[in-house]
């Protein structure tokens, strides 16, 4: 109610360069370390794969020179060490009901048969292995059987698997059946893809993951898809040049928030007083104050994590304690740390750091920072009232007061409010008759940290009645002031308040409210349609009023509100729980 209610980064490791990297990743690809096919000589895999292969084809020239044309199935079939598929394969098991075409002569079915068995193992193997496979078949085709020599160019073989991939997959879909199988497998082969890039974007780095083996989860790795890496280079470049949030100061120029080691060399500045000069921990201060201004989340939780709030009470305090302190310096150094606790403990826009306000406030209390911040007010009593730099420091003293209040209601004793209703109330007396647009906005902060106090029931009837606190307060509004600057928000603090004190059954007699009745009359008259919460409440406490007051030549004071409130009944604005509130009101002043 009213102004109060004002991750860890996992460090990447440090990356080889970028061509050792590029070689390394590059070597562990073209030689797979499965037990299968690393330990063996390519000539003995030659020697094992090549009869277990040519034993099953029919003896057929036609066959011979179609598995023989065949480089890559043959190489697949070599390096696997897998038997060719059967000379036929029943149709009802892999044919297409939609293409399968009966009497087509065995060379064919043979054709077909054999590339629906490298389909069908190629979706069994891990496609890291089948990633293996190409890359030491197509070594292979490019070098003699008598002059085979590894080869060191990374450039060279990356481009020759780029033509051998794209070569293997214009003959998979010469055929309508296998170009079906191939987009089924190829769909699950990409929502796989996608599944583990958004498993990789939350905490791995793109870097670490393509030097990581894939062995363990052969069913779920994708083989490596160009297009898609190049998506993910795309959208990790977008992230990096993605528009900052860009905050201002209070002037409307750009202001640049600090890293976590300059927000601390900033600290240090209000801590070792003694090394800086008055110029420069002012300066300092001013610099935190922006920054927390600003509501940034980050900020805040550098700023609570080096326990930026206690260096600012303890930097209060030991200016107030030294005598050398005076004077406007004084009130500037008062303003100043009190703007800062004010935005520390603010919840933001939408209580976006609520609970970060929470723990900052907490800190303020148990840290002894509302004893200060009342010594601080203090100050004010002893200085010249009209002075504007007195005025700001009293404004900021209250403001950090009140959203202290706000936030770390848990922490707050009886004690502790007490001595804040105290300095209030000699506050409203020190600058009750100062004509000033901040000394409205001073008086608004103490009745809005008077509210918090009634409503959490640290004061009773008789402490209400023997501090004569309701005398206190409107003494306020028989000043004589010039300027209306900040009379809408004073009166909707002080209505809060009063009601507050009605709910709370503070006003023991009738004559309070007969008090407070003009007040809800005026706030009725000028604010009735601009502004809800003086609307509401001021419509309750008159309620109250007419049903507590005995006399009813004063309850014919209320007949002044009925020109305000008569209109409400026909406003398009006002909810129909309220014009029955408004209604009932209206009836009861009439019938008084």
């Amino acid at each position: 109610m009213g102004l109060g209610t004002k991750k860890r980064w996992r460090i990447p490791r440090r990356s080889k360069s970028k061509s050792k990297a590029k070689k390394e990743s590059d070597d562990d690809d073209a030689f797979p370390t499965s037990s299968e096919s690393s330990d063996e000589d390519p000539s003995v895999l030659e020697e094992k794969a090549l009869p277990a292969s040519m034993s099953d084809v029919e003896d057929s020239d036609s066959d011979d020179d179609l598995y023989l044309d065949n480089d890559i199935d043959k190489s697949l079939d070599k390096i696997a060490d897998l038997p060719k598929p059967p000379p036929t394969i029943p149709a009802s098991d892999f044919g297409d009901p939609g293409n399968n075409v009966k009497g087509t002569n065995s060379n064919t079915k043979n054709d077909e048969n054999h590339d629906i068995h490298i389909i069908v193992h190629s979706k069994q193997q891990s496609d890291h292995n089948l990633y293996n496979i190409v890359r030491s078949n197509q070594q292979r085709d490019i070098i003699d059987d008598d002059d085979f020599s590894d080869s060191d160019s990374d450039d060279e073989e990356f481009s020759n698997y780029e033509e051998d991939m794209e070569r293997h997959r214009q003959e998979t879909r010469s055929s309508p059946f296998m170009s079906d199988v191939l987009h089924k497998i190829e769909e699950e082969s990409h929502d796989d893809i996608d599944r583990r890039n958004s498993e990789d974007s939350k905490g791995q780095s793109n870097e670490e993951q393509s030097k990581s083996p894939n062995n363990d989860n052969t069913d779920e790795a994708g083989p490596p898809q160009n297009p898609k890496q190049a998506d993910k280079t795309a959208k990790k470049q977008k992230h990096k040049t993605a528009k900052k949030r860009v905050y201002k100061d209070r002037a409307g120029n750009p202001l640049i928030l600090p890293s976590h080691r300059e927000l601390s060399k900033e600290l240090c500045k209000i801590v070792a007083t003694d090394h800086y000069s008055g110029a420069e921990f002012l300066r300092a201060l001013e610099r935190l104050a922006e920054w927390a201004h600003t509501q940034d989340t980050n900020l805040l939780k550098h700023f609570l994590t080096y326990g930026g709030v206690v260096k600012v009470v303890d930097f209060l305090r030991e200016q107030i304690e030294d005598p050398r302190c005076e004077g406007e310096f004084l009130m500037e150094c008062i303003h100043k740390a009190c703007d800062v606790i004010c935005n520390v403990c603010f919840v933001g826009k939408f209580g976006i750091n609520e609970d970060i306000a929470v723990v900052n406030a907490t800190v303020v209390v148990k840290y002894e920072g509302i004893e200060t911040l009342l010594m601080a007010s203090n100050e004010y009593n002893e200085a010249n009232k009209d002075h504007p730099l007195a005025l700001k420091a009293a404004e900021g003293v209250w403001n950090a007061i009140m959203n202290v209040y706000c936030n770390a209601e848990t922490a707050m004793t009886k004690k502790l409010s007490m001595l804040v209703l105290d300095a209030g109330l000699q506050m409203l007396a020190r600058i009750g008759s100062v004509d000033h647009p901040v000394a409205a906005e001073t008086i608004a902060n103490v009745f809005n940290t008077f509210y918090r106090i009634t409503y959490h029931g640290y004061v009773t009837n008789e402490e209400f009645q023997k501090l004569d606190i309701l005398t206190h307060c409107l003494d306020v509004f028989k000043r004589d002031v010039t300027s209306s600057d900040g009379d809408e928000e004073l009166l909707e603090e002080a209505i809060s308040f009063f009601y507050g004190c009605h709910e709370k059954t503070l006003f023991g007699k009738s004559s309070d409210y007969e008090r407070v009745l003009p007040l809800c009359v005026m706030g009725l008259r000028e604010f009735a349609y601009d502004n809800a919460n003086i609307r509401e409440w001021a419509t309750k406490l008159l309620d109250g009023a007419c049903s507590n007051i005995q006399k009813k030549e004063t309850i014919m004071m209320a007949e002044g509100a009925i020109e305000a409130l008569a209109p409400l009944l026909t406003a398009k604005d006002v909810d129909t729980a309220e014009k029955d509130e408004v209604r009932k009101l209206i009836r009861k002043i009439i019938a008084a």
